[in-house]
């Protein structure tokens, strides 16, 4: 009896396949020049920002300042401005949304630097952005006021600043009313996992800005 034999030769081809995520882009630092426009394009943001430094045919106090503005759309969203002369307190950084944006000076160099908003770093909340996001925790101010009192004689006797800061964490909202003379040394909102130092505010007729930090409170979980 013939015996016939059939080999069955079975090609597994095996295709190596990489899973690993693409590297999340930090941060993003945009160079400012005064003879273009910079294009800060940062995840879901696409902002324009221009420099201005005061030259010499300019008014005598502003010789050396500088003016930045992020754009969008044609619409000024952040204003930074330096003062040469020192005066008035200078905040660079700011929030947007979700991102802080730094302006960064370097041996005259000036830049704008685009991250996510963290816990632990001090920014500058502005009025009329909207709400803004560090984590779960919304903020937005939604109202501020100048109030003063005079005496009988006419002059001003007391001069302060009324805001109000609104949170939201998950479900939550609440309404935090305090003044520009409570901030001190720092005035304290707690939200239950986290807490809310309000460090200091500027205020004029149009709008006004509030510096703060956010942390997780030290019972919180990491």
């Amino acid at each position: 009896m013939k015996v016939i034999t059939t080999s069955v030769f079975v090609l597994i081809t095996v295709f190596n396949v990489s899973c690993k995520p693409e590297k999340q882009l930090v941060m993003k630092k945009v160079a400012l020049t005064t003879d273009r426009v910079s294009i800060i394009e940062y995840q879901n943001l696409k902002l324009e920002a221009s420099i201005y430094i005061y030259g010499e045919n300019s008014e005598a106090h502003l010789v050396g300042d500088v003016l930045v503005n992020i754009i969008d759309n044609g619409k000024v969203l952040v204003s930074f401005y330096i003062d040469n002369n020192d005066a008035g307190q200078m905040y660079h950084r700011r929030i947007y949304k979700n991102y802080f944006m730094t302006l960064e000076v370097d041996k005259g160099e000036y830049s704008i630097v685009v991250e996510e908003s963290v816990f632990g770093k001090p920014f500058a909340l502005q009025s009329g952005l909207g709400v803004a996001s560090v984590g779960d925790i919304e903020l937005e101010i939604t109202n501020f006021m100048h109030e003063w009192t005079v005496t009988e004689s006419g002059e001003h006797d007391s001069d302060d600043v009324n805001y109000t800061l609104t949170t939201r964490v998950g479900d939550v909202v609440e309404n935090h009313c305090f003044y520009s003379s409570d901030i001190g040394n720092g005035y304290i909102i707690e939200l239950g996992d986290y807490i809310i130092e309000v460090l200091s505010d500027r205020y004029n007729n149009n709008d006004c800005i509030v510096e703060v930090v956010v942390n997780r409170s030290y019972l919180s979980p990491m």
